[in-house]
């Protein structure tokens, strides 16, 4: 039973920052859904909107960045030091590259959402936010 309490405790030493960053992300939206709800419905409509795309397209680049994070971690963990800046170089490069997209997708984000079908009104609000 002890050994169950020990591999409990690091697990919690280990976990609770990751849980408070999630927290504190999902208390973004919150806080966003309070103050734009009372500028109007509309408004608060695009708000979502908006939220929802630009997580939609940075969960992309998001993905393809974290792809890296087990080759550094091992590389760091064996001691190479060569392997872990190269991870970190690549981590980097894709970074960067899926970013350009990512930011197109931003510009045109109005287009896309009357592509999609939402409305103009609607679209052009959340392209503004």
């Amino acid at each position: 039973m002890s050994s169950i309490r020990t591999e409990l405790r690091a697990l919690y030493v280990l976990a609770w920052p990751a849980t408070v960053m999630q927290v504190g992300l999902m208390l973004i939206s919150v806080v966003d859904t309070l103050v734009v709800a009372r500028l109007g419905s509309n408004e608060l409509a695009a708000a979502a909107l908006a939220q929802m795309f630009m997580w939609s397209t940075m969960s992309l680049g998001l993905g393809a960045v974290m792809g890296t994070d087990p080759m550094i971690s091992q590389a760091y963990g064996r001691g190479d030091d060569d392997a872990t800046a190269l991870g970190l170089q690549r981590g980097l490069l894709v970074a960067a590259l899926s970013s350009i997209p990512i930011c197109v997708a931003l510009l045109f984000t109005g287009q896309l959402l009357r592509a999609l079908g939402q409305s103009p009104e609607i679209a052009e609000l959340a392209a503004r936010y």
